[in-house]
């Protein structure tokens, strides 16, 4: 990296750094939580979620979002991790793995087992309809074990669009299912 890029991603750095503190730092009546995002361009690659501590003095971390893109800049997967205090680290607790097809977007939803070091398999879905670039139905499935058929829970019919935002809204399809 030439120095004057550098010295650029620095001062971006910085500036979104006194932002963030100084927001933090701000009125009583402020937000209790604060989010700081890194990556490149518009694509957040991480985004980690902090709140003020009750004296309001110091930000906590609580979670940490990480997004992983295909080719055409889709969230294809979203690890979320949650702050471990005791430890100081972060500690893993779902995937969301999204799956793109014409007129349907699938979101798989997997949650960490601390004991295997992994996560489980699939446990709960999303799927969306998808028409002419917006949502246009819902059908949340569960099950129990991989070997067990799909059961809907909920469902949302395509005379229902009001319900669903934009589906160029790339943050709406990073925030699904947090």
């Amino acid at each position: 990296m030439n120095r004057k890029n550098f010295l650029r991603a620095a001062l971006i750095v910085l500036v979104s750094t006194v932002s963030l503190v100084s927001s933090a730092r701000g009125k009583n009546e402020s937000p209790k939580f604060y989010s700081n995002n890194s990556g490149v361009r518009e694509l957040a690659s991480s985004r980690e979620v902090y709140e003020m501590d009750a004296a309001g003095k110091y930000l906590i971390p609580r979670y940490r979002y990480e997004f992983t893109y295909d080719a055409q800049n889709r969230v294809v997967e979203k690890r979320i991790s949650q702050w471990n205090a005791w430890d100081r680290q972060w500690s893993s607790l779902q995937k969301l793995n999204y799956t793109y097809e014409s007129e349907t977007l699938t979101i798989e939803l997997s949650y960490w087992n601390s004991e295997k070091e992994s996560f489980n398999e699939v446990s709960e879905k999303a799927v969306y309809g998808v028409a002419d670039g917006r949502y246009t139905s819902y059908a949340g499935y569960e099950r129990k074990s991989p070997s067990d058929e799909w059961k809907l829970i909920t469902h949302y019919p395509t005379d229902a669009p009001a319900l669903f935002p934009d589906f160029q809204n790339d943050y709406f399809i990073a925030e699904v299912g947090k």
